[in-house]
């Protein structure tokens, strides 16, 4: 699954909310399901995924009120 953050996920982004984090947001638009994310694990319905690394960095910036930028991470769902 490619993930592709935008500009308006991150203005609608809440921080350290797992379920409405810009990456959350992004991937309910291409499966609109329970999603929570985390640097460590993203959950969708009851699958889990290891977070890549972009992503990570991206939570922990996203949380910590530094800038960043839209930006296209690849979930491995299989």
């Amino acid at each position: 699954m490619i993930v592709t953050v935008t500009p308006e996920d991150i203005t609608r982004g809440r921080r350290l909310s797992a379920c409405s984090c810009p990456i959350a947001l992004a991937i309910r638009r291409l499966a609109p399901r329970c999603v929570g994310v985390t640097n460590h694990t993203i959950r969708i319905d009851d699958r889990r995924f290891a977070t890549p690394e972009p992503a990570c960095k991206f939570i922990n910036d996203f949380d910590a009120a530094r800038p960043v930028m839209p930006f296209t991470f690849t979930l491995p769902t299989e």
